[in-house]
């Protein structure tokens, strides 16, 4: 595809991604929200699984063609109306040129790729394989426009914890220079220690937040798959019926 050959080799920030998001999108004329395809969008991505793991060089990451492809289909799926969680799913199990060429193919509906997901079940088992569960979607939420506000205070709290950490970090090396050259006296080091527990409840207080966030939509993904895997239990029922239905009308047919 001559739209992606100037991408081929393209690494870039997640800021410089969604940039990219936007040229290919236009250039196939791809129907997606470019006022939504932003860093932001591309960070909540990679936290949900939707992107593979980007490469880092300290604290930065670093994307490539194949996370460039896995936003557009999954703006292309989301923006249709399918759940993220099986857009998830969909980036994870095919190819970089699978997913390539998927983007001038028909769009599949949902049911399509829940009848997928579930046929890839390890039957004998009755649950999923192992490769299942380490792609399991992470996420049953459908549509991310509605979800702006959810994943901006998610964000803000991952940053929140990291810039407390990193107060406490620069908080124990000041202490720590200052009682090694004794210029501190009792209660000055009384206050600083005061200083680093009110920054470690309160980091604490986040990651607690941020944990029972967490488990909410764990719990929220593993109904969603239940009530998923029970409708499609009774499609396969009734399709085993009328499949013998038909076999039964050509029986009589054939001996008329």
């Amino acid at each position: 595809m001559d739209t992606f050959h100037k991408y081929r080799n393209f690494t870039g920030s997640a800021a410089e991604l969604a940039e990219a998001v936007i040229d290919c999108a236009n250039a196939v004329g791809l129907d997606i929200d470019t006022d939504k395809t932003n860093e932001r969008l591309i960070r909540y991505y990679q936290t949900e699984g939707v992107l593979d793991r980007p490469e880092r060089y300290g604290r930065d990451s670093a994307y490539h063609f194949r996370h460039l492809i896995q936003v557009l289909n999954a703006r292309r799926l989301v923006t249709n109306g399918l759940p993220l969680a099986l857009a998830i799913q969909y980036n994870s199990t095919l190819s970089t040129d699978e997913l390539e060429t998927s983007l001038t193919a028909p769009l599949p509906n949902a049911a399509e790729l829940l009848i997928s997901k579930f046929k890839e079940m390890d039957p004998a088992a009755g649950s999923m394989s192992s490769r299942q569960k380490h792609s399991l979607p992470r996420t049953p939420m459908a549509v991310v426009d509605v979800l702006d506000e959810v994943k901006a205070v998610k964000k803000d709290l991952i940053h929140e914890i990291q810039a407390l950490m990193h107060l406490k970090d620069e908080v124990n090396s000041l202490r720590d220079a200052l009682v090694h050259r004794q210029k501190i006296d009792q209660e000055g080091y009384y206050k600083m220690e005061q200083l680093l527990e009110h920054i470690h409840m309160t980091s604490r207080k986040f990651e607690d937040l941020f944990r029972e966030s967490m488990d909410r939509q764990r719990r929220q993904e593993e109904n969603l798959f239940k009530e998923s895997r029970v409708l499609l239990e009774k499609i396969f029922i009734g399709q085993e019926l009328l499949a013998e239905r038909i076999a039964l009308l050509e029986k009589k047919i054939s001996s008329i």
